[in-house]
Protein backbone atom coordinates (compact mmCIF):
# COMPACT_ATOMS: atom_id res chain seq x y z
CA UNK A 1 0.00 0.00 0.00
CA UNK A 2 1.49 3.39 -1.02
CA UNK A 3 1.87 5.95 1.79
CA UNK A 4 -0.72 8.75 1.85
CA UNK A 5 0.64 12.19 0.88
CA UNK A 6 -0.66 15.10 2.97
CA UNK A 7 -2.21 17.93 0.97
CA UNK A 8 -0.53 21.20 1.98
CA UNK A 9 -2.26 24.48 0.97
CA UNK A 10 -0.12 26.65 -1.34
CA UNK A 11 -0.45 29.65 1.02
CA UNK A 12 1.37 27.67 3.78
CA UNK A 13 4.12 26.72 1.33
CA UNK A 14 4.46 30.40 0.41
CA UNK A 15 4.87 31.26 4.10
CA UNK A 16 7.52 28.51 4.50
CA UNK A 17 9.33 29.85 1.40
CA UNK A 18 9.37 33.34 2.85
CA UNK A 19 10.74 31.95 6.19
CA UNK A 20 13.56 30.12 4.37
CA UNK A 21 14.50 33.28 2.45
CA UNK A 22 14.53 35.33 5.67
CA UNK A 23 16.71 32.66 7.36
CA UNK A 24 19.26 32.77 4.53
CA UNK A 25 18.55 29.26 3.24
CA UNK A 26 18.39 30.27 -0.43
CA UNK A 27 19.16 26.82 -1.84
CA UNK A 28 16.40 25.19 0.18
CA UNK A 29 14.02 27.97 -0.85
CA UNK A 30 14.85 27.43 -4.55
CA UNK A 31 14.33 23.66 -4.12
CA UNK A 32 10.96 24.23 -2.52
CA UNK A 33 9.92 26.68 -5.27
CA UNK A 34 10.97 24.22 -8.00
CA UNK A 35 9.02 21.32 -6.47
CA UNK A 36 5.89 23.36 -5.69
CA UNK A 37 3.45 24.07 -8.49
CA UNK A 38 2.65 27.67 -7.60
CA UNK A 39 3.54 29.92 -4.70
CA UNK A 40 0.90 32.65 -4.37
CA UNK A 41 1.77 36.04 -2.98
CA UNK A 42 0.87 36.21 0.72
CA UNK A 43 0.22 39.49 2.52
CA UNK A 44 0.02 40.00 6.22
CA UNK A 45 2.01 38.33 8.99
CA UNK A 46 4.97 36.06 8.27
CA UNK A 47 5.35 32.52 9.64
CA UNK A 48 7.89 33.68 12.24
CA UNK A 49 5.51 36.38 13.56
CA UNK A 50 2.71 33.82 13.84
CA UNK A 51 5.02 31.49 15.82
CA UNK A 52 6.10 34.25 18.20
CA UNK A 53 2.46 35.02 18.99
CA UNK A 54 1.53 31.43 19.83
CA UNK A 55 4.81 30.30 21.45
CA UNK A 56 4.29 31.97 24.88
CA UNK A 57 0.90 30.28 25.32
CA UNK A 58 2.39 26.89 24.45
CA UNK A 59 5.31 27.42 26.84
CA UNK A 60 2.87 28.39 29.61
CA UNK A 61 0.90 25.18 29.06
CA UNK A 62 4.11 23.20 29.12
CA UNK A 63 5.18 24.84 32.37
CA UNK A 64 1.83 24.01 33.94
CA UNK A 65 2.15 20.37 32.88
CA UNK A 66 5.68 20.20 34.29
CA UNK A 67 4.50 21.65 37.59
CA UNK A 68 1.73 19.09 37.86
CA UNK A 69 4.15 16.29 37.05
CA UNK A 70 6.56 17.54 39.73
CA UNK A 71 3.73 17.80 42.26
CA UNK A 72 2.82 14.17 41.51
CA UNK A 73 6.44 12.98 41.64
CA UNK A 74 7.41 14.79 44.86
CA UNK A 75 5.16 12.78 47.22
CA UNK A 76 6.25 9.56 45.57
CA UNK A 77 9.94 10.47 45.97
CA UNK A 78 9.31 11.48 49.59
CA UNK A 79 7.67 8.13 50.24
CA UNK A 80 10.60 6.32 48.64
CA UNK A 81 13.09 8.30 50.73
CA UNK A 82 11.08 7.58 53.87
CA UNK A 83 10.95 3.85 53.02
CA UNK A 84 14.68 3.78 52.30
CA UNK A 85 15.48 5.58 55.54
CA UNK A 86 13.26 3.19 57.51
CA UNK A 87 14.99 0.20 55.91
CA UNK A 88 18.39 1.64 56.78
CA UNK A 89 17.28 2.24 60.36
CA UNK A 90 16.04 -1.36 60.63
CA UNK A 91 19.36 -2.67 59.28
CA UNK A 92 21.29 -0.54 61.77
CA UNK A 93 19.09 -1.81 64.60
CA UNK A 94 19.74 -5.42 63.53
CA UNK A 95 23.51 -4.79 63.45
CA UNK A 96 23.37 -3.23 66.92
CA UNK A 97 21.34 -6.17 68.28
CA UNK A 98 23.83 -8.68 66.82
CA UNK A 99 26.74 -6.83 68.41
CA UNK A 100 24.94 -6.73 71.74
CA UNK A 101 24.28 -10.50 71.58
CA UNK A 102 27.94 -11.22 70.79
CA UNK A 103 29.06 -9.06 73.71
CA UNK A 104 26.64 -10.86 76.01
CA UNK A 105 27.99 -14.25 74.90
CA UNK A 106 31.58 -13.12 75.45
CA UNK A 107 30.79 -11.74 78.88
CA UNK A 108 28.94 -14.95 79.84
CA UNK A 109 31.90 -17.07 78.69
CA UNK A 110 34.32 -14.93 80.69
CA UNK A 111 32.09 -15.19 83.76
CA UNK A 112 31.93 -19.00 83.40
CA UNK A 113 35.72 -19.22 83.06
CA UNK A 114 36.20 -17.08 86.14
CA UNK A 115 33.73 -19.19 88.11
CA UNK A 116 35.44 -22.44 87.03
CA UNK A 117 38.86 -21.03 87.95
CA UNK A 118 37.60 -19.95 91.35
CA UNK A 119 36.09 -23.41 91.96
CA UNK A 120 39.37 -25.09 91.01
CA UNK A 121 41.32 -22.84 93.35
CA UNK A 122 38.90 -23.58 96.19
CA UNK A 123 39.20 -27.33 95.56
CA UNK A 124 43.00 -27.10 95.59
CA UNK A 125 42.93 -25.16 98.86
CA UNK A 126 40.61 -27.74 100.42
CA UNK A 127 42.89 -30.59 99.33
CA UNK A 128 45.94 -28.82 100.75
CA UNK A 129 44.13 -28.27 104.06
CA UNK A 130 43.13 -31.95 104.21
CA UNK A 131 46.68 -33.10 103.49
CA UNK A 132 48.05 -30.83 106.20
CA UNK A 133 45.42 -32.02 108.68
CA UNK A 134 46.09 -35.77 108.15
CA UNK A 135 49.29 -36.78 110.07
CA UNK A 136 51.72 -39.17 108.38
CA UNK A 137 53.08 -42.41 109.86
CA UNK A 138 56.70 -41.20 110.17
CA UNK A 139 56.90 -38.60 112.92
CA UNK A 140 53.85 -36.67 111.85
CA UNK A 141 55.62 -35.37 108.74
CA UNK A 142 54.00 -35.41 105.37
CA UNK A 143 55.05 -38.39 103.26
CA UNK A 144 55.29 -37.74 99.55
CA UNK A 145 53.00 -39.99 97.55
CA UNK A 146 54.89 -39.45 94.30
CA UNK A 147 55.76 -42.68 92.46
CA UNK A 148 59.32 -43.97 92.66
CA UNK A 149 61.73 -43.75 89.73
CA UNK A 150 61.89 -47.53 89.30
CA UNK A 151 60.90 -48.69 85.81
CA UNK A 152 57.78 -50.76 85.21
CA UNK A 153 58.35 -54.52 85.55
CA UNK A 154 55.72 -57.00 84.51
CA UNK A 155 57.68 -59.87 86.09
CA UNK A 156 59.26 -58.99 89.43
CA UNK A 157 62.43 -60.87 90.28
CA UNK A 158 61.65 -61.22 93.99
CA UNK A 159 58.34 -62.91 93.22
CA UNK A 160 59.73 -65.52 90.81
CA UNK A 161 60.46 -69.07 92.01
CA UNK A 162 62.90 -71.11 89.86
CA UNK A 163 62.71 -74.84 89.24
CA UNK A 164 65.68 -77.06 89.96
CA UNK A 165 67.77 -78.26 87.02
CA UNK A 166 68.43 -81.97 86.63
CA UNK A 167 72.09 -82.88 86.37
CA UNK A 168 73.58 -80.76 89.09
CA UNK A 169 75.70 -77.61 88.89
CA UNK A 170 77.12 -78.48 85.46
CA UNK A 171 73.66 -78.26 83.87
CA UNK A 172 72.95 -75.07 85.82
CA UNK A 173 76.06 -73.45 84.35
CA UNK A 174 75.06 -74.60 80.87
CA UNK A 175 71.68 -72.92 81.35
CA UNK A 176 73.44 -69.57 81.81
CA UNK A 177 75.27 -69.98 78.47
CA UNK A 178 72.91 -69.52 75.51
CA UNK A 179 75.48 -70.05 72.73
CA UNK A 180 75.47 -72.87 70.19
CA UNK A 181 78.64 -74.41 71.62
CA UNK A 182 76.89 -75.06 74.96
CA UNK A 183 74.81 -77.79 73.26
CA UNK A 184 77.89 -80.09 73.17
CA UNK A 185 77.70 -82.47 70.24
CA UNK A 186 75.35 -81.00 67.55
CA UNK A 187 77.47 -81.73 64.49
CA UNK A 188 74.77 -80.92 61.89
CA UNK A 189 74.38 -77.24 62.92
CA UNK A 190 78.04 -76.54 63.72
CA UNK A 191 78.93 -75.41 60.18
CA UNK A 192 75.94 -73.03 60.00
CA UNK A 193 76.75 -71.64 63.46
CA UNK A 194 80.30 -70.75 62.40
CA UNK A 195 79.03 -68.74 59.43
CA UNK A 196 76.00 -67.08 61.08
CA UNK A 197 77.91 -66.05 64.22
CA UNK A 198 80.18 -63.81 62.13
CA UNK A 199 77.44 -61.79 60.40
CA UNK A 200 74.72 -59.33 61.47
CA UNK A 201 71.63 -57.66 59.96
CA UNK A 202 71.12 -58.11 56.21
CA UNK A 203 74.11 -60.44 55.88
CA UNK A 204 72.68 -62.67 58.61
CA UNK A 205 69.34 -62.91 56.78
CA UNK A 206 71.11 -63.60 53.49
CA UNK A 207 73.19 -66.42 54.95
CA UNK A 208 70.16 -67.86 56.75
CA UNK A 209 68.18 -68.13 53.51
CA UNK A 210 71.15 -69.83 51.86
CA UNK A 211 71.27 -72.44 54.62
CA UNK A 212 67.56 -73.16 54.14
CA UNK A 213 68.20 -74.43 50.63
CA UNK A 214 68.71 -78.11 49.88
CA UNK A 215 72.39 -77.59 49.06
CA UNK A 216 73.38 -77.29 52.76
CA UNK A 217 75.32 -80.29 54.06
CA UNK A 218 76.16 -80.05 57.73
CA UNK A 219 77.03 -83.67 58.48
CA UNK A 220 75.16 -86.42 60.27
CA UNK A 221 72.10 -85.54 62.29
CA UNK A 222 72.43 -86.34 65.97
CA UNK A 223 69.25 -87.83 67.46
CA UNK A 224 70.34 -87.20 71.05
CA UNK A 225 68.44 -84.62 73.13
CA UNK A 226 70.60 -81.65 74.13
CA UNK A 227 67.86 -79.74 76.00
CA UNK A 228 68.10 -78.85 79.70
CA UNK A 229 65.79 -80.85 81.96
CA UNK A 230 64.06 -79.47 85.03
CA UNK A 231 62.78 -81.38 88.02
CA UNK A 232 59.02 -81.73 88.07
CA UNK A 233 56.85 -81.65 91.17
CA UNK A 234 55.55 -85.08 90.24
CA UNK A 235 59.07 -86.56 90.57
CA UNK A 236 59.33 -85.59 94.25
Amino acid sequence: MPAKVAVVPPELLALVHGLLVDAGLSKTAKKLKSEADELPAVSGESLLEIYNKHAPAASKDKKKKDKKAKEVEEPASKKRKAADSSDEEEEEEEVVEKKAKKEKKKSSKKAKKEESEEEEEEEKEEEEVKEEATPSKKGGKKVSESPSNTPFQRVKAEEVSYLKVKGGSAEEQRLKDNTFESKNGDVYGAKASEILAAVRGKDFRHEKTKKKRGTYRGGPIDMNSNSIKFEDSDDE
